[in-house]
């Protein structure tokens, strides 16, 4: 287990804050994380620990504190004027805070060991997905990540530019909720992949099994995992405040589980 370890996290709303619980059994087990790439939620957590350089205890509290109401204020008031929006900002609860945090970090020099990360986000313009990588920052990291979180339904998508394009971007979910094989492309070199689902639908769930079954036959040489949280028929972004309690320790029981079967 001291093999270097690429994780991907994959899509899920609030049931991300199960990653949190993985990584930290994860890390407890003896793994050593180079490489963190994730979407939609997941590429929250991994722009918040590689980036901004939060410690799992920090983004533990973080999702702790998050509620419903804050989701839906922050998404109601992004459609303000920015008059509206700073009168109102308190609904929101820390999620501006975070969000300013996010775009003073630097990717430069990332935080607790990681080599690599990835923020892949779909853009609704040249209907491709999109990967942001800190060896090659195609746009802000800051926008990589709201683009990446930009829930259908919820959140606008996020008009960004840079290197001469311009781009609108949706949550990365929406088109692929586990992107593993975004690690098997520069500027990865995995030497074996774990790939945490937090689905909330059987569907899903299958859907992501089957596409990591495919990487398998592409890649035979670089072991690949899967650690499926108990989250299916789970939340996404109404819920309740135990609901966050009950998703740290489902992802516990999972990263427990999977580092029992590797041990």
């Amino acid at each position: 287990m001291t093999a270097p370890l690429s994780v991907v996290l994959g899509a899920g709303a609030v049931r991300g804050l199960a990653h949190v619980a993985v990584l930290r059994a994860l890390i407890a087990g003896g793994f050593h994380i180079t490489e963190l790439v994730g979407t939609s939620v997941g590429a929250i957590v991994t722009a918040f620990y590689g980036a901004v350089g939060l410690d799992l205890d920090s983004l533990e509290a973080a999702g702790r504190a998050l509620r419903s109401r804050h989701l839906l204020a922050w998404a109601l008031l992004r459609r303000f004027p920015p008059r509206a929006r700073d009168r109102y900002v308190h609904l929101a609860g820390d999620i501006p805070v975070h969000l300013g945090r996010l775009a003073t970090a630097s990717c430069a020099n990332l935080h607790h060991g990681l080599a690599r990360i990835g923020v892949v986000a779909y853009d609704l313009r040249s209907k491709a997905q999109v990967v942001w990588h800190n060896e090659r920052p195609i746009i802000p990291l800051g926008d990589a990540v709201r683009g990446a979180a930009a829930m259908p339904g919820l959140f606008r998508p996020l008009r960004c530019s840079g290197g001469g394009r311009d781009y609108l971007l949706i949550d990365g979910g929406a088109r692929d909720r586990l992107p593993a094989q975004v690690l098997f492309a520069q500027p990865f070199r995995p030497a074996q992949v774990l790939a945490v689902d937090v689905s909330n639908s059987a569907a899903d769930r299958a859907e992501n099994l089957a596409n990591l079954r495919s990487l398998r036959q592409r890649f035979p040489g670089v072991p690949i995992d899967c650690v499926c949280v108990d989250t299916l028929n789970g939340r996404s972004v109404v819920y309740r405040s135990s609901y966050a309690a009950g998703l740290l320790e489902l992802g516990r029981r999972a990263g427990d589980a999977y580092m029992s079967s590797v041990s």
